[in-house]
Order: C-alpha cells, then sequence, then structure tokens
C-alpha cells in the first residue's frame, strides 16, 4: 500500500514539472557583427528574452556548454577577439527561483586579418570614361565600411603602407558603405596608383591595406579573346584561345590570363591546350605588350571543360556467383548521349570482334578482366574507360564417395556407396564406374553393389538451379580380399571361480562389424548380439560354464565371418580344489577298479553269486546327499608305486542277482563289503606270459575322453579292458581281492 502511494505522489510531481517547463521561455542569442569575424575585432553577443515581462532577469551565457559569463546586461562584450574564443554559445536567464530554457546555439568563428582586395576598371581611361573602383573583403562577412585613398610618395606622417613604398590620402571622408567607388569623368589628374581598405565595429576594426592598382590614360588598343571550338569543350579535347588586336602591327606579345593570373606568353596569338582537363576551366583574357606600349586587357571569355560520359560495365545474366559452363551477357552503359560505337577489353586486350552494347562470353576459358568504352563522330567523340570488371570462376561444389563397410572388403560382402555435397540441396545422383554411367539422376545418394565388383566409382550431383551441377568426385577404389575372415575369441580369464565377471573378447580384421555370441553348439541361435566386440558374463555360476564361439556380421544382407575357435570355459565352486584334484586322477584308477568288478565277475561263477554296483568317477559338482553311496577313493599321482589301497564298495545280494539289490545297500539297507586293491604300476614290458597258468593277469589299457553333463564338462574316465589267458583258479575270500 505504502508503494501506491508512493507511485501516486511521482506521477504528480512529474505532472507539476511538465506543466512548469511548458510555461519557461526560450531565449534567442545573436552575433554582432555576424561570423565569420576577425582577429582583433569586437564582438559582442546578446542574449534576448521576449515575453519575459520585467527587466530584472540575470543572464548566464555558455560556450560549448561551459559557463563563461553572467550579468544583468544581456549583452555579452568580447574585444578584442581571438581565435580561442572560437566556439557555439548559448544563454539562459534567472530571475529569482524562476528560469528560462536554454537558447539554440550560434556558432563564432574567428579567422586571421584579413586583406582588402582592389580592382580598377578600366586601368586605361581616355579623357571624360568613368572609372569604378572596386574593394572586396575575401571572406564572406557583412557590415564593412569601405574607404578609398590614392596612392602619394612615401613621406613621414602621412598613413602609408605596410612596405612604406607608398603613403595615402583619402578620397573619401569616412567611407562608404558600398564596395564601389566612380571617378567619373576621370581626367589626366586621375592617373595613379589607387589603394582601399574595410572597418567595422565600434571601435572600428580595419583590414590590411589592399595591394596598389594603378590607372592609366591614353589611346590603349583593347584585344578582343575567342574559343574555338566554341563550348561545350570535353576533357581530352583540343581547344584553341586567340588574342587579336585589331588596328596593331604584328610586333605584340600576346599574354594569356586565367582568373587573373598569367598562364602563357608567345608571340603567336593563339595558346593551344591540348589534352584539355577539367582544371583548365576558367576565365580567360589577353592582352599585348609591344616594347613600352600594352593594349588594356579584353574582356574575359569562358572556357567550361566538361567531364567525359562514364561507361560501366554489368552483368545481364546469369547473376552472380559464376560457375563452368555458364554463359555470360555483359554490357556497356554509358548513360550519356547515343549513338556510341562500343569497344571492348579483356586484361587490357582489345577485344576486335566485339563491337555492340552487349556481347557474351563462355566460362572458364573466357574468365577475365573486362572494360569498354563508347566512341562517337560528335561531341563528346569518347567516353571514359569504364573501370574493370571482373568475371571469375566460383568453383562447382565438390562430390565425395564413401563406402560402407570401409576398410578391408571380402568377397561377397554387399557395400553401400555414398554421394556426399555439401553445399546446396535438390541434387539428383549420377553414379560412374571406370568412367560409365551407371546411375543416372537417382534422388538417393545411396547405391548398393556387391564387393566382388572391384572398380573405381565417382559420382556427380545435378539440379535445375544454378549451379546445375558438382564437379566429379574422386576416383573410390573398392578392393576385396578373396579369403572370408575368421573371427579369434579370447578369455581375460583362466582360473574361474563363481561370481567371478568373465569377458569374451571376438576380434576380426577391419571395422563396422556386429559380433554374435553362441554356446555349446555353433549351430545354435546365439545367446547374444552385440555391437562391440566384448561380451561379459557377470558373477559366473556352474551352470555358465561350457564350450563358447563367435563370429561377425555386417551389411544388409549380413555377411558373417567363420566362427571362432571355441573357449572352453569351466567354472570352479570356492574350496573344491581337492575334489576336482580327485576327479582328474580318478581316471586311472577307474581302471584298476573295472579290472577288480571283471575279476568280481569271475568269482561270481566259481564262488557263489555276487552282485556289485559299477565304479562311477566322484563329481565335483554332485550334490552331497548324491554322494553317500560313492565310492570312496583315494588317488595317488599316475605312476606312483606305493602301497595305497583303493576300496569299491561291493553289495551281496542274499536270493536274487538284479540291481535293486544294489539300490538298497546304496541305501544302507543291505550289508557292505570293501574290497581292497593294492595298486601296482603296469609295466608294458614285463607282460610275458608266465609258465605257471594261475600266474596269469588282466591288464588294462586307459583312455580318457571328456563329455558334457547338464551342468557343464566333466572329465570321465573309461577303461578298456583287454583280456589277456585266463585260468581258473580258487576263489579269493568274498570279502578281499588283492590284485598283485
Amino acid at each position: 500500500m505504502d508503494h501506491d502511494w508512493l507511485n501516486v505522489l511521482l506521477l504528480l510531481n512529474t505532472l507539476l514539472y511538465c506543466g512548469h517547463s511548458q510555461d519557461k521561455i526560450k531565449p534567442v542569442v545573436t552575433l554582432k557583427p555576424n561570423s565569420p569575424i576577425l582577429i582583433g575585432e569586437t564582438v559582442t553577443i546578446r542574449c534576448d528574452i521576449q515575453g519575459g515581462g520585467d527587466t530584472d532577469w540575470e543572464y548566464n551565457f555558455y560556450k560549448n556548454g561551459q559557463s563563461v559569463y553572467s550579468d544583468t546586461n544581456p549583452e555579452y562584450r568580447i574585444s578584442p577577439v581571438c581565435t580561442s574564443h572560437t566556439g557555439s554559445y548559448t544563454c539562459m536567464g534567472v530571475k529569482g527561483n524562476k528560469e528560462s530554457i536554454t537558447s539554440d546555439a550560434v556558432q563564432l568563428t574567428v579567422s586571421y586579418q584579413s586583406k582588402a582586395v582592389l580592382s580598377i576598371s578600366p586601368q586605361w581611361m581616355n579623357p571624360g570614361d568613368s572609372v569604378t573602383l572596386n574593394c572586396e573583403v575575401k571572406e564572406s562577412s557583412t557590415g564593412w565600411r569601405f574607404s578609398w585613398y590614392k596612392t602619394v610618395p612615401y613621406r613621414a606622417g602621412l598613413p602609408s603602407l605596410l612596405d612604406k613604398s607608398y603613403s595615402v590620402e583619402p578620397l573619401s571622408g569616412y567611407g562608404t558603405t558600398e564596395e564601389s567607388y566612380t571617378l567619373s569623368p576621370a581626367g589626366p589628374t586621375d592617373t595613379g596608383g589607387y589603394v582601399c581598405r574595410a572597418g567595422r565595429g565600434d571601435p572600428v576594426y580595419y583590414t590590411d591595406y589592399s595591394e596598389p592598382q594603378f590607372l592609366w590614360s591614353g589611346d590603349k588598343l583593347k584585344p578582343v579573346v575567342t574559343l574555338k571550338p566554341n563550348s561545350p569543350i570535353f576533357r581530352g579535347e583540343t581547344v584553341t584561345i586567340r588574342c587579336v588586336i585589331e588596328g596593331g602591327d604584328s610586333e605584340w606579345e600576346y599574354d594569356f590570363i586565367k582568373n587573373d593570373q598569367s598562364v602563357y606568353s608567345d608571340t603567336k596569338p593563339e595558346y593551344r591546350i591540348s589534352p584539355v582537363y577539367t582544371s583548365h576551366t576558367g576565365s580567360y583574357t589577353c592582352m599585348g605588350v609591344k616594347r613600352n606600349k600594352e593594349s588594356i586587357t579584353s574582356d574575359a571569355v569562358q572556357l567550361t571543360v566538361f567531364d567525359l560520359p562514364r561507361a560501366s560495365v554489368k552483368i545481364v545474366s546469369p547473376q552472380e556467383p559464376l560457375y563452368t559452363g555458364d554463359r555470360v551477357t555483359l554490357q556497356c552503359n554509358i548513360p550519356e548521349y547515343t549513338d556510341w560505337t562500343y569497344v571492348w577489353y579483356r586484361d587490357h586486350q582489345y577485344l576486335p570482334s566485339q563491337t555492340s552494347k552487349t556481347i557474351t562470353v563462355s566460362l572458364p576459358i573466357n574468365a577475365g578482366q573486362y572494360q569498354c568504352q563508347g566512341k562517337r563522330t560528335d561531341q563528346p567523340q569518347s567516353s571514359y574507360m569504364s573501370p574493370n570488371h571482373p568475371i571469375s570462376v566460383t568453383a562447382l561444389p565438390t562430390a565425395s564417395v564413401s563406402v560402407s563397410p570401409h576398410g578391408l572388403l571380402y568377397s561377397g560382402e554387399t557395400v553401400t556407396l555414398q554421394c556426399d555435397i555439401s553445399d546446396y540441396t535438390d541434387w539428383t545422383y549420377w553414379w560412374y564406374r571406370k568412367d560409365q554411367l551407371q546411375s543416372p539422376g537417382s534422388p538417393s545418394k545411396t547405391i548398393t553393389t556387391l564387393s566382388d565388383q572391384v572398380s573405381q566409382y565417382q559420382c556427380q550431383g545435378r539440379r535445375t538451379d544454378r549451379p546445375q551441377s558438382s564437379q566429379r568426385s574422386v576416383y573410390l577404389h573398392i578392393s576385396v580380399t578373396a579369403n572370408q575372415p575368421k573371427a579369434t575369441l579370447s578369455s581375460d580369464q583362466k582360473d574361474i571361480l563363481t561370481g567371478d565377471n568373465v569377458t569374451l573378447t571376438c576380434t576380426v580384421e577391419s571395422s563396422g562389424w556386429r559380433f554374435y555370441w553362441y554356446r555349446h553348439r555353433q549351430d545354435s541361435e546365439p545367446v547374444a548380439t552385440t555391437s562391440g566386440s566384448s561380451y561379459t558374463l557377470s558373477q559366473v555360476s556352474v551352470s555358465d560354464g561350457g564350450q563358447y564361439r563367435c563370429r561377425a556380421g555386417r551389411g544388409d544382407p549380413v555377411y558373417y565371418t567363420q566362427y571362432s575357435e571355441p573357449v572352453h570355459i569351466q567354472v570352479t565352486v570356492p574350496g573344491s580344489s581337492t575334489s576336482v584334484l580327485v576327479g582328474v586322477v580318478v581316471g586311472p584308477v577307474v581302471a584298476v577298479v573295472l579290472l577288480t568288478i571283471f575279476l568280481v565277475l569271475l568269482c561270481r561263477g566259481c564262488c557263489g553269486k555276487r552282485i556289485f554296483q559299477p565304479i562311477h568317477p566322484q563329481s565335483t559338482n554332485q550334490d552331497p546327499q548324491q554322494d553317500q553311496g560313492s565310492t570312496q577313493v583315494q588317488s595317488p599321482d599316475a605312476g606312483y608305486t606305493g602301497n595305497s589301497n583303493i576300496y569299491h564298495l561291493i553289495h551281496h545280494p542274499d536270493n536274487n542277482d538284479n540291481d535293486s539289490a544294489g539300490v538298497s545297500a546304496a541305501d544302507g539297507s543291505g550289508d557292505v563289503k570293501y574290497d581292497k586293491i593294492q595298486l601296482k604300476k603296469l609295466d608294458k614290458k614285463k607282460r610275458e606270459k608266465p609258465d605257471d597258468p594261475n600266474k596269469n593277469k588282466v591288464y588294462s589299457e586307459m583312455k580318457t575322453v571328456k563329455t558334457t553333463a547338464s551342468s557343464g564338462p566333466v572329465d570321465v574316465t573309461y577303461s578298456e579292458i583287454d583280456l589277456k589267458t585266463m585260468n581258473q583258479h580258487p576263489c579269493p575270500s568274498q570279502n578281499q581281492f588283492i590284485l598283485q
């Protein structure tokens, strides 16, 4: 709420201020005399407040925004004035708590002291003529009064020229406001020298005296000056100024004067200017001199030299930028006069075959700097040469070809070629193979081909708008290797425990592949597909074990590499290294156990019926409950020759000969008997048959293979038993078999 009252107060204050400012009076500042003002003069700056009511104003004067003078008098008087007083002056009035607004500015310019210039006409008089003296102050200022003087020999005490070459006597009193003074009628006593000067202000400021001018009397001749040809005269032409003195003999020396300055003297009455330029423009007079006699000055003739018309080259079509293959129409424009014949130049070389206003040139062969000029029989007979107009060729957009996949290509792959043009749009694409057009005007920037088509490819863009084509791309060479690549698979882990992360890496030469990962069989569906070359098995378990392969593919349709060689991943439960060792070593032992089985079978034939449980190698991944009926094995190394024993669980059924009895024994429902087997190293060199048939032995040749269970690869040892000569002998004890 407080802010609302503050806003209202601000608004009222603004309205009061605006209403008050509309009542303010605007002063007017004036200079006397007007600018330009000469050094040493007196200048008065006045501030007038019109309609200001009473006169109790105080006046403030400002120069370039800075206060320089204040007074109750409305005038600011500067005497003598200097160049430092130059500036922009304003004023304003103050009366009590009331003030005017600031006036508009007036410019005070202070110049150096000026000099009057006197002219006399005519300078040669005949008795009774009127002679006019004219005095002029070069600076364009006003308010001058002119004083006229006749020169006399220098005498001290008389006003004199600065160089004291002459003293002067006034022809008038205080002077006249007119710039001219007339001697009429003039007589012989009026001959002599004259000067003038000007003054103004209070106190009076005077210019310097003019240079003396002389008035002569006598019967002088007056020449006549003429121009040939008559104006208009154009730059580059030839003009002749002729001075004719009628009634005189031929011994004159002619003086030609331009703007009161002598420019040429000769005994010939002609002044020839060739070529003529605009700088020769001026007022020309002449006079003749012959020994101690001279003519009066002729009346003036005005020579005006006109500039030549200017030619210019412009492109009519097409609009820039210009491209290779364009046909360009150029035009020579000369805005003044008609009936021109046109001359063309390229790189400052004349083109004789081109004489028309418009010409057509082909790019890029005719690129260069073009100029033109007009010629005619009448005046002006030529134009200026046009400025250089460059006709330059802008390079066509560049096409480039890329291939996907890139790098090494393989026989049978499908590759995609892409044509890229960085500038402009709306291209159609033209494809070339070994410089032979393959695909004209395709709107697609890609084409597909077999990599077996080893060749060089190019593309080019074309369009309806300019530029209508691109440059052809550089050749893209496609080369192919005939060998199908083979993937290489590797693992970052060797001894793998459950819970580990295993990263498989599939390596293929070249790039752009997707990778396919297989487990167990390579003809199965891939277990994973990745864009990268690695595949990670996270926190593996025993079930993740197996054989892994990979291959890679790319393109559409997909081109595949050969499968990699398999990599075997075996996962071990932490802490089961002893069981694994037993599983590895138990193979050779099983052969001995199988031999024991064979002996048991023989014993059943001669000693009564016995049922045995086949021996299986102890699995490292078996459930503990499944291990309760298993053979307990203490496995020595393969070359062991000591007396360690292997015990094999044998079941003895009471009345029947089937496997169910063995199962009950495994469950603990039957009697359990252990057979002690003593291992001895097999020496093939000692396999000779003994003389005693009772001493024949059975030998077992062991072979080890790998198979795959549901939980992964398991080493299983099979025994191949080669039966030799077998003699009946008394059965050993039912409870113990000893293998020698």
